[in-house]
């Protein structure tokens, strides 16, 4: 995937602060990681707001898979453009990526519905073997 390009194709510059957030992610590839995680990752280089607006932007131009966790989100760089879901860490971040698609069944009853399903998502959140056994 061509980062400038694709931010250029959709009206942005690649930034200085937005380089930089990418090279963070890219970074941690294996995990997603909060406003929070990144502001403290660039060893606050760059405020907490200028983040959030720089992710808004990833975000609207396709780059970010971002995780909705209660009221706040964590994003990481789009992985690969194949259909695919995720296992998700929930102390660490880590994530797997799961190229099986459990939801087959579930199209097969939409299309038995004459219901179109566009898109969806699956998110399986839980901890890692090493969270496990570092916490007792």
């Amino acid at each position: 995937m061509n980062i400038r390009k694709q931010i250029s194709q959709h009206g942005y510059k690649l930034t200085k602060q937005r380089q930089l957030i990418i090279d963070m992610m890219q970074e941690n590839h294996d995990r997603l990681l909060s406003v929070d995680g990144l502001y403290e990752a660039l060893e606050r280089a760059i405020d907490r707001s200028t983040i959030y607006r720089n992710l808004e932007v990833l975000d609207a131009c396709g780059l970010l898979h971002k995780v909705q966790t209660g009221d706040s989100a964590l994003f990481k760089l789009i992985c690969q453009t194949n259909h695919h879901h995720h296992l998700i860490c929930l102390d660490c971040g880590m994530t797997e990526v799961v190229d099986y698609c459990p939801l087959a069944e579930l199209d097969k009853i939409a299309r038995d519905h004459d219901f179109e399903v566009s898109a969806h998502t699956l998110e399986v959140f839980g901890r890692c073997k090493q969270c496990r056994t570092a916490k007792p």
